[in-house]
C-alpha cells in the first residue's frame, strides 16, 4: 500500500515563500482586480447628489454658477444656493435650514433673478418639480442620477439598478460555477 505525503511534508518539499509563490499571488490578485472594480462601480454611478427644483426662467443664470466649480468651491456653492434660497421651501432642523428636494413655490417667477427675491413672500403654496432639477456638482460632476433625473418619484430606479446588477451577478455565479465544475 502506497503511503501519501501529508500536507506538512508537501509544504516542506515546496519550501518557504519564494519567487514562484509571489508570482502566483500576483497573478491571482491581478485577475481579481477588474471584477472588484466592476462590483464597486455601482456605488459611484448611482451617487446621490444634492438637488432641488429648477426654475426655468433662471436656468441660464444657474448654469453660470458652474464656471466657479473647479476654481472656487465656496463661490460655486454660494452662487447655487442663492437661487435655491429664493425658490425652494425650507425648514429648520437642529438649527440648520433643510430645503425640500422635490417641491418649489408655486408662483410666477421674474424673468431674471435679482438679489433679495424670495418667492415665500408671494405664496406659501408649493408644487412638485415640473421644470427639472438643479444638482450640486461640487462632489460629483455627473452620475446616472443627474443624467436621467433619478430623483423624487424616480429615485427607486437608481436603487433598482443596483439590485438588478447583483441579481445578474447571482445568476452569473450560479451558471459560471456549474460550468467551471
Amino acid at each position: 500500500m502506497a503511503t501519501g505525503l501529508s500536507f506538512d511534508q508537501i509544504l516542506g518539499l515546496i519550501g518557504e515563500l519564494g519567487p514562484y509563490q509571489i508570482k502566483l499571488l500576483i497573478l491571482v490578485c491581478l485577475s481579481a482586480l477588474p471584477e472588484a472594480m466592476h462590483s464597486m462601480i455601482a456605488v459611484f454611478l448611482t451617487a446621490d447628489m444634492d438637488h432641488w427644483c429648477a426654475v426655468e426662467e433662471w436656468t441660464p443664470n444657474v448654469d453660470d454658477c458652474y464656471q466657479y466649480r473647479d476654481d472656487n468651491t465656496d463661490a460655486y456653492l454660494n452662487c447655487l444656493h442663492q437661487y435655491r434660497d429664493s425658490s425652494i421651501p425650507g425648514y429648520l432642523e437642529d438649527g440648520e435650514v433643510v430645503y425640500e428636494k422635490c417641491l418649489k413655490y408655486d408662483t410666477n417667477y421674474p424673468a431674471t433673478w435679482y438679489e433679495g427675491y424670495n418667492a415665500e413672500r408671494y405664496t406659501n403654496h408649493t408644487i412638485q418639480c415640473d421644470e427639472g432639477w438643479v444638482y450640486d456638482r461640487s462632489q460629483y460632476k455627473a452620475s446616472i442620477v443627474n443624467d436621467f433625473d433619478l430623483v423624487c418619484e424616480q429615485k427607486y430606479l437608481a436603487d433598482t439598478s443596483q439590485s438588478l446588477f447583483y441579481v445578474g451577478y447571482l445568476c452569473g455565479s450560479i451558471v459560471s460555477g456549474s460550468v467551471a465544475d
